[in-house]
């Protein structure tokens, strides 16, 4: 018997699938030679994977809560239970680091209201959203000792997410088009004109970030080379395949869940990883 809707399960996959950025900090920080690091690194993937269930978990016992659906009381004690167990989980990740539990606490805190309120309202939905995964990116690096947070990362990783969840919209949209109903609040303020529009600015923005990255100063400093400059055409190729994704298949199962089922997608992004492990290796 399932405990919770298929929907619910869906979101709380792409929530784990989304957390893996956290490896990214481990990878450009060049400790991956270490276990001490790849231990607080699973560590951090594994409690912001519970920390976003358990947010996932709070906005469905309140839904349901307010569609008069199971006892108010055991609801209301469902919810304070998982509220705590969120609090306990950031008091420990304060533990482990002080700038790990602050980055796990304010991810809870913003999911929360993102999801609750911020999700209704157009524009202001996908930036909330690509400031929660840059906060996964960052904790990807906070949980790490004496390594220091590059902008750089957490710019790319909030210009990627907005390239995603915007392709998301306007992939609902064109789906919406087909059947007629609209499963999003804030989607009537989207058209697809807008969306395009929004998308052209983004990919762009997103591409040009990771090049300047590669090649800024401070890269040159912590790496010695800016050779990192060749796995450029991996993200190039790989947002115009997501542009490509959207504009031919249906996402409403998850884009996370349909990139990963794309094969010259997931190809690519296994040929970044490689190609970045052993740049760094290697110079």
């Amino acid at each position: 018997m399932n405990l919770f809707p298929i929907t619910t399960r869906h979101a709380m996959l792409r929530q784990i699938i989304q957390n893996f950025v956290v490896f990214a900090g481990i990878l450009f920080a060049h400790r991956w030679h270490s276990s001490v690091s790849i231990g607080r690194s699973i560590a951090a993937f594994l409690i912001l994977s519970v920390c976003s269930c358990l947010v996932i978990l709070i906005v469905y016992r309140l839904q349901e809560q307010g569609n008069s659906v199971g006892t108010p009381f055991l609801q209301s004690l469902h919810i304070v239970a998982t509220a705590g167990l969120i609090i306990l989980l950031s008091a420990v990740s304060a533990w482990i680091s002080l700038r790990f539990g602050l980055t796990i606490a304010s991810y809870a805190a913003i999911a929360l209201m993102h999801d609750l309120f911020f999700h209704r309202q157009i524009i202001l939905d996908v930036i909330i959203l690509a400031v929660e995964f840059s906060l996964k990116a960052v904790a990807g690096v906070a949980v790490l000792e004496n390594v220091e947070l590059s902008p750089w990362l957490a710019g790319c990783a909030f210009l990627l997410s907005l390239v995603v969840a915007l392709g998301k919209r306007k992939n609902e949209i064109r789906v919406i088009e087909g059947t007629g109903e609209n499963s999003r609040a804030s989607l009537t303020g989207y058209s697809e004109k807008l969306l395009n529009e929004m998308m052209a600015v983004v990919t762009s923005s997103t591409f040009l970030a990771y090049t300047l990255y590669t090649i800024s100063p401070r890269t040159k400093a912590v790496f010695g080379h800016t050779h990192l400059l060749y796995t450029a055409p991996f993200v190039l190729y790989g947002i115009l395949r997501y542009l490509f994704i959207v504009d031919q298949k249906d996402l409403t199962a998850g884009s996370e869940i349909v990139v990963l089922k794309d094969k010259p997608m997931l190809f690519n992004l296994l040929l970044w990883i490689l190609s970045v492990t052993v740049i760094l290796q290697l110079f």
